[in-house]
């Protein structure tokens, strides 16, 4: 908490924001430094006609579901935000300790959860380092594939350990090592970005309301997922949570596929654009960089 209260102290307002309280001047600024660029007169000028269009709206909640392209966007990023949880991350947080002590192996529970969390903290922070350079979509595409397959191995090692005779006491290291790279595929891509389209997907007249939806969207999925993996390991054995979790993943492959954009490099207004149903071909000749 003090960290993220020290980080607030240096972060800058976004150029739209700042356009919106007709502080101009302080937009160009912000904008100059996030571009590392001193032209920024055309861009200021499209920022200021998107804002202008914004607040021509009304900004109600109901436009969040009634005007297609913030439709599109709550489908986009409500539905990430959801595979992302039902992809097992939180739940694997809560019972980090209960994991490792049900797969018993040479390491301690403790000493693999703080292995764990450190992971989290690291990948999470190589993470926005790379969205820029690799791209959103392929990171999403990636980070699913591998918690898929690093779910599915501790699936199956917990199916064979509690359901069959077959001997286990020889691979105790396939739960930690698929929980680790978890841990490390899940939060190059699936961690981070949908966090970071809730700022992107949503025009400048509805972000508040939506992001109001997204929090209360996400405690409804953690409560969730967090009940259904307990009732499941109650009831059937911890295996089934976990395969149920690797499927969940291959369904979100198929939803960021054929549904989520790639932001890498667009505006927001060449986003809201995209949104609308036009083409990158008109987008780039409107907007040029």
């Amino acid at each position: 908490m003090c960290l993220k209260c020290c980080n607030l102290m240096f972060m800058l307002e976004s150029p739209y924001y700042l356009v919106m309280k007709d502080k101009n001047k302080e937009a160009e600024k912000s904008l100059q430094l996030f571009r590392q660029n001193r032209d920024v007169s055309s861009e200021l000028s499209r920022v200021s006609e998107v804002v202008k269009e914004d607040q021509a709206q009304s900004g109600h909640f109901y436009e969040l579901f009634t005007v297609p392209s913030n439709r599109r966007a709550a489908i986009i990023v409500f539905g990430l935000r959801t595979f992302q949880q039902f992809s097992g991350t939180t739940v694997i947080t809560f019972y980090a300790q209960s994991i490792f002590r049900e797969a018993s192996g040479d390491i301690s529970a403790s000493t693999a959860s703080m292995i764990y969390f450190t992971l989290q903290l690291i990948c999470a922070m190589t993470s926005s380092f790379l969205v820029d350079k690799v791209g959103r979509k392929p990171l999403l595409v990636i980070s699913i594939i591998g918690s898929g397959v690093a779910l599915s191995l501790e699936g199956t090692y917990f199916f064979l350990s509690n359901n069959t005779t077959v001997d286990v006491s020889n691979l105790k290291i396939i739960p930690l090592v698929a929980l680790l790279g978890y841990v490390v595929i899940f939060n190059i891509g699936m961690g981070v970005i949908p966090v970071l389209f809730l700022g992107e997907m949503f025009s400048t007249n509805v972000k508040a309301l939506a992001l109001c939806l997204a929090d209360i969207w996400f405690g409804i999925l953690v409560t969730a997922a967090s009940k259904f993996f307990q009732v499941m390991q109650d009831g059937f054995g911890i295996s089934v949570p976990f395969f149920t979790f690797a499927i969940c993943c291959a369904l979100g492959l198929v939803f960021i596929f054929f549904v989520v954009p790639e932001t890498k490099g667009k505006t927001l207004e060449d986003i809201q654009e995209e949104l609308k149903g036009k083409k990158e071909k008109e987008i780039t000749e409107k907007n040029p960089v």
